[in-house]
């Protein structure tokens, strides 16, 4: 995280079952922008090399102290192209 704003993020995992050929792998980051100290915009993609799938990754976020709100979208230019978008709603109870 730099600065409280801007945060950073990856992902590395390798598949070393002795029943997959070689170690698959799928690598992924992230970038994370706060915005107005309340609103982060989301970015990110992955690839999954046993699949053979790139994503893409994008999201909206809403937080304060007593509800968060959040929208993505998920993008496969790969392999499916399949498109998916989710929302979610959250209460925070004290």
């Amino acid at each position: 995280t730099i600065g409280g704003v801007f945060t950073i993020g990856v992902d590395v995992l390798a598949n070393l079952s002795k029943g997959v050929d070689g170690a698959p792998l799928i690598v992924g980051g992230g970038l994370e922008w706060l915005t107005g100290g309340r609103v982060p915009l989301r970015a990110g993609y992955f690839f999954d090399e046993l699949r053979a799938t790139h994503v893409f990754t994008a999201g909206l976020v809403y937080v304060d102290q007593k509800v968060g709100i959040d929208l993505a979208l998920r993008q496969d230019v790969d392999g499916q192209n399949d498109t998916l978008m989710m929302a979610s709603f959250r209460y925070f109870v004290r």
